[in-house]
């Protein structure tokens, strides 16, 4: 598989600079503008950066919120209304506009309970067949999102969320996942965070979601929707899960990996960006590298160019998640058996390979290292991020690193997918320096590892020397073992998902200007007045002036107003399919 999606996380950069401000949930400072007469099909909503300019909320706004375990949710239809608006993913721009049928404006039978819209840079591939719903493909569109705070949102704002759980509509044959969110400025937003605890803070409010889902067309004629999982709203590593394969989903239709067949408008990209570059090592992404100086010095440069010759920067221009659903995009800088130690310089503009100075010198391992080794596009550990769990230290203040176990070398500067596996938590120097194990995807064994017991079970005594080399690879230099947390086990699992989702938001903050580059990191441009914030009406929009006072609560017994009217105020996001 090759992939180029270098222009399409360009773009979020117009967001990341919104997100500055984003300290809590509410509207990330955009503006919108609006065409046409309301309850028309002429009608259009769109989205505004800073200087006034629409942009599109699918492709410009990432789907991962700024701070760690957030999600970017794009109101399209706010509480207690009809319209049946949803983003154009056909048109350019893709604004908001309002659904039609039998040649008419389309409406729900009855007010929408909470509100609704859309995740950013997630889509629901109908050729994504999964067998766990009975052979179901996707519904073609992003994936639906269903709010549950207590304020309207603004149709066009952004605002950030928590993800709780997620219901798998399956309508018409094909499935229309309902993710569940709550905003994080709402005061049980640290309450809930799974099912259960949505329940015990909501009750009822879940049950009320998958009712009316399941009966708003009813009305019109149609049977009930089905739901897979016995209509439960499921959480954890499955919603996880969800997130991940339709974001990989999106990312492989706007790469040109996956033809555009349902001819959706998308951003730009160059028709030869997809033309690869050999490699002695597992299937790379089609970039080719370019090398300045002399090897073995310290002038000596490694960098990445796209399919024009352009020099991009590793960190910043390839995306963490990788084309294919639960797969990474692994850079590498260290090819496996050699002694040099490369890393790629955060501090310099293109941020390039360069190999480490000590003593005045180039840098070298005592001996080779016995993996390829590299790091995770768009992660930083952050040294103000402290980890209690680990006793109290911060991130390393790099990209978070990788020891890739397959078995030929990798080229480097050249990306490759992989698929995570585990990672230890090393302690070095008092700083916390994740090394995050995976395994090619075109490897072999890439089917039957997914975790540190299939690791061991594969590769028997390979995550034990994994340990062991980190552990003691500074002895000959006169410093002691490093030490590492969780008793040198390699976590797998929602642990391992955490550390990515934590170093990608980490990242994230530094890039948009949220977190101060007090490190002095070479970072992409943003617009210094792209915090500019918009009144909004909803759930605390990030704004420069005073914040308005909220609306009255939505959520309070709706779901009991609801279930006493039959079908008829079973509203929540449902319709969007």
């Amino acid at each position: 598989m090759v992939w180029n999606s270098v222009l399409v996380y360009s773009a979020a950069g117009i967001l990341l600079a919104a997100q500055a401000t984003a300290a809590a949930a509410g509207a990330l400072g955009f503006s919108t503008d609006t065409k046409g007469t309301p309850g028309t099909l002429a009608y259009r909503v769109s989205t505004l950066d800073a200087d006034g300019n629409v942009i599109s909320a699918w492709h410009d706004i990432p789907l991962y919120g700024a701070t760690n375990g957030t999600l970017n949710f794009f109101c399209e239809i706010p509480v207690n209304t009809t319209a049946k608006f949803e983003t154009q993913t056909e048109e350019e721009g893709n604004p908001i506009a309002q659904d039609e049928k039998d040649g008419k404006p389309r409406d729900y039978p009855y007010p929408i309970l909470w509100n609704y819209g859309m995740l950013p840079q997630t889509w629901e591939d109908p050729d994504v067949i999964s067998e766990e719903l009975g052979g179901v493909g996707g519904d073609n569109d992003p994936t639906d999102v269903v709010e549950i705070g207590s304020t309207a949102c603004t149709s066009g704002q952004v605002y950030q969320v928590k993800p709780v759980c997620a219901f798998a509509m399956i309508d018409d044959g094909e499935v229309d996942w309902k993710v569940v969110v709550i905003p994080t400025d709402s005061p049980k937003a640290s309450e809930v965070s799974n099912a259960a605890q949505a329940e015990e803070a909501f009750p009822g409010e879940l049950q009320a979601i998958y009712e009316w889902f399941r009966d708003y067309k009813i009305p019109s004629g149609d049977p009930p929707a089905e739901f897979g999982y016995n209509g439960t709203c499921v959480d954890g590593e499955l919603l996880t899960e969800v997130l991940a394969s339709t974001h990989a989903n999106y990312n492989a239709l706007v790469s040109g990996e996956r033809e555009n067949t349902e001819d959706k408008a998308l951003p730009e990209i160059k028709s030869d960006a997809n033309a690869a570059t050999p490699s002695s090592g597992p299937s790379p992404l089609g970039f080719s590298v370019q090398t300045e100086g002399t090897p073995g010095t310290l002038a000596y440069r490694v960098s990445t160019l796209d399919a024009d010759g352009n020099v991009i920067s590793a960190w910043h221009d390839i995306p963490l998640y990788g084309a294919t659903n639960g797969t990474l995009n692994f850079f590498c800088e260290i090819p496996v058996n050699t002694t040099a130690k490369f890393e790629t310089q955060t501090e310099e503009e293109g941020n390039p390979i360069a190999q480490d100075e000590k003593d005045g010198k180039p840098r070298d391992y005592p001996y080779p290292i016995l993996w390829n080794y590299g790091m995770l596009p768009q992660t930083w550990e952050d040294p103000d991020v402290i980890s209690e769990e680990l006793g109290g230290v911060g991130g390393d203040n790099d990209p978070t690193d990788v020891v890739e176990i397959g078995s030929t070398a990798c080229t480097s500067g050249q990306v490759y997918q992989v698929k995570p596996v585990c990672a230890f938590a090393m302690i070095d120097d008092g700083e916390v320096d994740w090394k995050v194990v995976v395994i090619p995807t075109d490897s072999p064994k890439a089917s039957e590892v997914s975790n540190a017991a299939q690791a061991e079970e594969a590769f028997p005594g390979e995550l034990q020397a994994i340990y062991e080399w980190f552990r003691d690879y500074k002895i000959p230099s006169g410093d002691p073992p490093a030490e590492f947390g969780y008793n040198g086990t390699c976590v797998d699992g929602e642990l391992l998902t955490e550390v990515l989702a934590s170093t990608h938001a980490n990242y994230n903050a530094l890039v948009s200007g949220e977190r101060e580059n007090t490190e002095d990191k070479a970072l992409p441009e943003i617009k210094s007045d792209a915090n500019a914030a918009t009144p909004s009406s909803g759930p605390t929009a990030l704004e420069e002036e005073e914040e308005e006072e909220p609306q009255a609560s939505a959520s309070l017994g709706r779901h009991v107003v609801f279930t006493t009217t039959l079908g008829v105020f079973l509203s929540v996001i449902t319709s969007l399919l």
